[in-house]
């Protein structure tokens, strides 16, 4: 795996491919919903959120495949994450949040739905071309 130098602190390029395909599928979605000015910030509010809640369950999901973890090695928890299940179980629970948060939007479920899924496909697109390219 790639890693670069910045000082003292080394970056794993597949973490810039990860957080520029993310920001271009917010920015693809900041212009979509730039025609419905209303629902504006519950939507883009319910992007970050599920973003967040995807690094939460997918980096603590350790805690559940591994309780054994936090005894012998407690700042394990720190350098490992939840792996192939770990990325299942933080997209079920983005699913599930976003179906939560769809019902107290006012748009139509179809047009939520659009959205989410142009932003999600442009951001995969990104992170497939930066994958393909490095």
């Amino acid at each position: 795996m790639e890693q670069i130098a910045i000082g003292s602190v080394i970056i794993q390029v597949s973490w810039l491919m990860y957080a520029f395909s993310v920001i271009v599928g917010y920015i693809v979605l900041q212009l979509q919903m730039n025609k419905y000015p209303d629902v504006y910030k519950e939507v883009t509010d319910t992007a970050i959120n599920s973003i967040l809640i995807y690094i939460v369950v997918f980096k603590f999901s350790i805690i559940l495949l591994r309780p054994t973890l936090l005894f012998e090695n407690p700042l394990g928890l720190l350098y490992f994450d939840g792996g192939g299940v770990g990325v299942i179980l933080g997209i079920l629970s983005i699913l599930i949040y976003v179906a939560w948060k769809i019902k107290t939007i006012t748009l139509p479920n179809i047009l939520l739905v659009r959205v989410y899924s142009v932003s999600v496909a442009s951001s995969l697109f990104v992170y497939l071309i930066l994958h393909t390219i490095f």
